[in-house]
């Protein structure tokens, strides 16, 4: 039996974690998960839009079919103004139809729902003209009132910096996605700004943005812009309503079909959930001993109104199911195991995944900590979270992220490893902390493999102190921290430093500035929008973090963030002192 508050080590723990995985492994369900990746798939999820809400309405009828009778649930509708003042949230949005016509060639949003950017206002009828290319897409002066401009970089930005000059409309384009499909890129207009402009925007596929420059197009877009947008928790749990315990969450949000992002994390989650009741209802496994959650929400927006609020003290940890079921004739290997970063407090729930992908034989890989998605927000409130994701992939944020590439047995996977990960960290397994030793293994031969010598004798001293496991070597003689004891602080309204942000704090010129900056410091998300940020939330002296960016990332990253803490110092975003 499992007592609450128990520690359950070493061999003791593996033995628990080779239980619970056999136990949960004869629930989940590949063929359940798949049908469910397939019903989110029929939804255009776009953030402020009805269609995530829809999704959210038809999952919770699932869960309350399919789930035991040991289950509740509760679907929470913030609206546009709600959660902390520094949340900018974007207006509600939705899209009836989109034409794109080049060469007498006709683009459908019934063939490509990406067609049309999401949240762009309407078109006053077909936009006619020919496509030019501003010569810097951050530079006001490279837009004039009444063209049609082609962006390929800084498509947020660039996009408010068109429709202020009265651009007659806007193709966006992204170069590192697959050639053939349209992207997914989202404006995320505020309400402010849904009244302000009315420049449509478009998407292409790279293949035709390579030849647009100085062709004639035609483009009509259809949508309904303005108002608060209304952002759906869909939350469901094993235990007491209030109880604290783990949190298996996946994000809801993005375009229709949008299978592998991130529907698959979501399905992966709901049937990690689903098996889990039904293994402890049927009496193959113990109650947890404490409440364990489900939350499914739009990507950070979601997230963050929910550890504001009432998920703020329940959450002991959190297992992040992104993009999980990419099928391996896409080229796509397994979903990973990302590490916390240097900057966290805690690893156990880390250490309990990859225990549990390879005790039930799962082939989940293991690697260092990657900026981008919810297990973001809960670092930066202290909570231990970790992110299970495959990356690249060849059909991230397009057209072409469809069911047909989705593996089932890969949800299943991914199930088994989330569900068995939450119970088992309520049930205090603590197996050996061996992971973090072959994380900075990793990272120091990375560091290795580019000659950079003093990077990798820094991870072999700093990251193991930082993971509190013994030191591969002494720390280096020769190594000066770059800066004294200064600490860093951070504005509250910049824990995950989105473009939308940066426009409410500094105003759209500053928020240029403050990008240009940064695209000229080239310091990386992951060190920029992830370890600093968990940094200055926990009282990391600027030497040390400088230190930890040398230690897990190389000297030149630490120098690119060193540009970079300028750039965000100068905007008023960052001090030290």
């Amino acid at each position: 039996m499992i007592v609450p508050g128990s520690s359950l080590e070493g061999v003791e723990a593996l033995r628990l974690i080779e239980r619970v995985t056999g136990a949960l492994g004869r629930y989940v369900s590949a063929g359940r998960a798949f049908r469910i990746l397939k019903e989110i798939t029929l939804y255009h999820r776009i953030q402020g839009s009805p269609g995530l809400v829809e999704a959210a309405r038809r999952l919770e009828e699932i869960i309350i079919d399919w789930a035991p009778d040991n289950v509740d649930t509760e679907l929470i509708l913030y609206t546009g103004r709600s959660g902390p003042e520094w949340l900018s949230l974007p207006a509600s949005w939705s899209l009836e139809s989109g034409r794109l016509v080049i060469g007498g060639r006709l683009y459908r949003t019934e063939d490509s729902p990406t067609l049309v950017a999401a949240h762009s206002p309407p078109s006053d009828g077909w936009v006619e003209g020919l496509v030019e290319k501003p010569s810097d897409p951050l530079d006001p002066d490279s837009f004039e009132a009444g063209k049609i401009y082609l962006i390929t970089d800084h498509w947020q930005l660039a996009y408010r910096l068109a429709a202020e000059r009265g651009a007659a409309g806007v193709i966006l384009a992204r170069k590192e996605l697959n050639p053939e499909a349209f992207p997914y890129i989202g404006l995320f207009l505020s309400e402010e700004e849904a009244r302000k402009y009315s420049t449509p925007a478009v998407t292409v596929p790279w293949r035709i943005a390579e030849e647009l420059e100085g062709k004639a197009v035609r483009l009509r877009v259809d949508t309904t812009l303005g108002g608060p947008g209304r952002v759906p928790v869909l939350v469901a749990w094993i235990g007491e309503r209030d109880g604290s315990g783990p949190v298996i969450m996946g994000h809801l949000c993005h375009p229709m079909p949008g299978a592998n992002d991130n529907a698959s994390g979501a399905a992966a989650s709901m049937e990690a959930f689903i098996a889990l009741a039904e293994a402890v209802d049927e009496g193959q496994l113990e109650p947890p001993g404490g409440t364990i959650r489900l939350v499914l929400m739009p990507e950070w927006t979601g997230t963050i109104l929910s550890m504001e609020g009432w998920l703020g003290g329940l959450a002991r940890a959190g297992v992040n199911l992104d993009m999980v079921g990419a099928a391996g004739h896409l080229g796509v290997g397994e979903a990973s195991i990302y590490y916390p970063p240097g900057t966290a407090p805690e690893h156990r729930l880390a250490d309990i995944l990859v225990w549990t992908s390879r005790t039930a034989r799962l082939g989940h890989g293991l690697k260092y900590y990657m900026f981008g998605s919810d297990h973001d927000v809960l670092l930066s409130y202290g909570v231990e979270s970790e992110m299970i994701n495959q990356w690249p992939d060849p059909r991230y944020h397009t057209s072409r992220d469809d069911a047909d590439g989705i593996s089932p047995e890969r949800l299943a996977r991914a199930a088994l490893l989330g569900g068995a990960a939450a119970y088992l960290y309520q049930a205090g397994a603590m197996p050996p902390a061996t992971p973090a030793v072959e994380v900075v293994s990793r990272v120091i031969a990375g560091h290795a493999s580019r000659g950079d010598s003093i990077a990798a004798r820094l991870a072999a001293y700093y990251l193991p102190a930082r993971y509190g496991v013994e030191p591969l070597s002494r720390v280096p003689s020769d190594w000066r921290p770059p800066a004294g004891g200064e600490r860093i602080r951070v504005r509250a309204g910049m824990r995950l430093m989105t473009v939308n942000e940066t426009i409410r704090l500094l105003g759209l010129e500053g928020a240029v500035k403050l990008w240009r900056g940064l695209r000229e410091a080239g310091a990386s998300a992951s060190v920029i929008r992830g370890e600093l940020f968990f940094a200055a939330h926990r009282g990391v002296p600027l030497g040390g973090f400088l230190t930890l960016v040398a230690a897990a990332y190389g000297v030149e990253e630490m120098r690119r963030a060193v540009r970079a803490l300028e750039a965000l110092e100068e905007a008023g975003l960052v001090e030290a002192g």
